[in-house]
């Protein structure tokens, strides 16, 4: 079994000559596995290697056992050991998490926190054959994707999973043989915990089918990856584009021209990307989007992590949903005006030849002459109109938004310069043509807004 783990190091490139290794010893059979063939590897490679223990508070004097035995081992084996100590049950409950995903976060904030400290590149962990097929397995009951499928890859940035090739009864075998203890965690034997139900209950019965299930799903695991991999070429390629650090969005026809299987993974990245996190999205989620494209302009969705997919004139937004702030800022004088991360400038001057006009359609240069005492630049409103010719005819503001194509979500806090309900400047898109400046005028309203 030794030779078999060297040969899929090198096949997945995982060590390289003078690396350094951060590796997680909990004092079960695998870790304990990796941990003594690490240090078999150790002058092969020229490692540095330290181990982290983290004891989850859980299971009182036998959590303190398992802690002991691994300071023993790391001693008897002349490797530099780290513990941590972390009431996970307490961590999982104020951050609203499972158990088991508050413990598996705690711990690899440990690895990443210890290879700082020492100056370590890599971090090895103890996955093997039957926790990949469990992985596959416990993703395809919630819903996964091809890349759920794929299930726990040998190499992913900078941590390694050199036991992935060999099945939890050839490890303990291989402890048998080189006369190594290691403790059994209770917790991993209660169904209470989903994964446990996979190991205890279903994947022996699968067995029962067929002894070599495991094996089987661990090949099927390799051919999504192989899959994944190639569809992943194909989203590289897709014109997503970052509309703000809280959106993605890309044109529905570029989406369409994608096969299926491609859309989804597609749509999937943009949700991820935007809430920083897939765990809660399912393939009913992805396929409510891909409903959602073919809808009118202005249909939206809800979907987990309070993000919303819509459409807006032929475009697909995955984004966060947020509180939308009107506002009503009066104009005075001169000055500065803010309007949160805005701010329009008014500057009153007197009409000449000398007075620049800016062709910039954020700057404006308004008749003063004209405007009464309720100037104010603010959020739109239900009647809002203005001006759209020399006779005085009128349009509704929402119908100047339409033609201009301005995205339905973004309307209700477009900022407006208005009299009453009357607008005077829609900021980037039109000026009334009752205020515009003519040979007559005496004075001159000088606008300019930064921050759109």
């Amino acid at each position: 079994m030794y030779n078999k783990i060297k040969n899929y190091i090198k096949e997945n490139s995982m060590l390289t000559y003078g690396d350094g290794v951060v590796t997680g010893i909990s004092g079960g059979a695998d870790s304990v596995c990796l941990l003594h063939v690490l240090n078999r590897l150790k002058e092969e490679y020229n490692l540095s290697l330290v181990a982290v223990h983290v004891n989850h508070m859980i299971r009182g004097e036998e959590a303190d056992g398992d802690e002991a035995y691994v300071e023993e081992l790391c001693d008897s084996l002349g490797i530099k050991l780290k513990i941590y100590k972390k009431d996970i049950i307490k961590m999982a409950e104020d951050g609203g998490l499972s158990v088991e995903e508050a413990g598996r976060n705690y711990r690899y904030s440990c690895f990443k926190e210890t290879a700082e400290e020492y100056d370590l590149n890599k971090i090895a962990v103890a996955h093997n054959l039957d926790d990949l097929a469990e992985t596959v397995i416990f993703n395809m009951i919630r819903g996964s994707s091809i890349k759920g499928l794929a299930g726990i890859r040998p190499v992913r940035d900078n941590i390694i999973r050199p036991l992935l090739s060999v099945s939890r009864q050839e490890i303990e075998e291989y402890l048998e043989e080189n006369c190594l203890k290691f403790r059994n965690d209770s917790t991993n034997f209660s169904v209470d915990y989903d994964r446990n139900r996979i190991r205890h209950i279903i994947l022996p019965e699968m067995k029962k089918i067929n002894n070599r299930a495991v094996e089987h799903i661990c090949r099927l695991a390799g051919s999504a990856a192989d899959m994944y991999t190639a569809i992943n070429e194909s989203i590289k390629k897709a014109n997503i584009l970052t509309e703000d650090n809280n959106s993605k969005s890309i044109e529905i026809k570029e989406l369409s021209g994608f096969s299926e299987q491609e859309q989804r993974e597609i749509i999937l990245s943009m949700i991820g990307d935007t809430a920083g996190k897939r765990k809660d999205i399912t393939f009913s989620h992805i396929e409510s989007v891909r409903e959602l494209i073919k809808a009118k302009t202005g249909s939206s969705l809800n979907l987990p992590y309070n993000i919303k997919a819509r459409v807006s004139y032929g475009r697909l937004i995955i984004e966060k949903s947020s509180e939308k702030k009107s506002f009503c800022i009066k104009i005075e004088k001169s000055g500065n005006y803010q309007i949160g991360d805005s701010e329009i400038s008014a500057e009153i001057v007197k009409n000449s030849e000398c007075v620049n006009i800016s062709a910039n359609c954020y700057e404006e240069a308004v008749n003063y002459d004209k405007i009464g005492e309720n100037l104010c630049i603010r959020t739109p409103k239900e009647n809002d109109y203005i001006v759209i010719n020399a006779s005085g005819g009128r349009k509704k503001l929402n119908r100047i938004f339409i033609d201009k194509k301005i995205d339905r979500e973004k309307r209700d806090t477009w900022p407006v310069v208005a009299a009453g309900d009357e607008i005077i400047w829609v900021v980037g898109l039109r000026l009334s043509e009752a205020y515009k400046i003519d040979k007559e005028t005496k004075d001159i309203l000088l606008l300019k807004y930064r921050g759109m």
